[in-house]
């Protein structure tokens, strides 16, 4: 992946648990909607197939999502 995107511009990044959830909910309405066979053969592998997935975020907003994290660590 690391040699197909432009990392001047762009991080990839694992996804947080949280964003696999609202993802798998949106997989699931999707198939709900148009019974597609492909979603609904993720949604039968979703755990491995979740060790796959990667989030391309531009940059600046990587650094904005790690110093909010940042002031709630200092927070506590």
């Amino acid at each position: 992946l690391m040699s197909r995107i432009n990392t001047d511009l762009v991080e990839a990044i694992r996804p947080e648990p949280d964003a696999l959830v609202e993802l798998r909910w949106l997989v699931e309405r999707h198939v709900e909607r148009t019974e597609s066979l492909r979603g609904a053969e993720l949604l039968k592998v979703w755990d491995q197939a979740t060790e796959q997935l990667w989030h391309i975020l531009p940059r600046e907003r990587v650094r904005r999502i790690e110093g909010g994290a940042a002031r709630q660590v200092s927070a506590l």
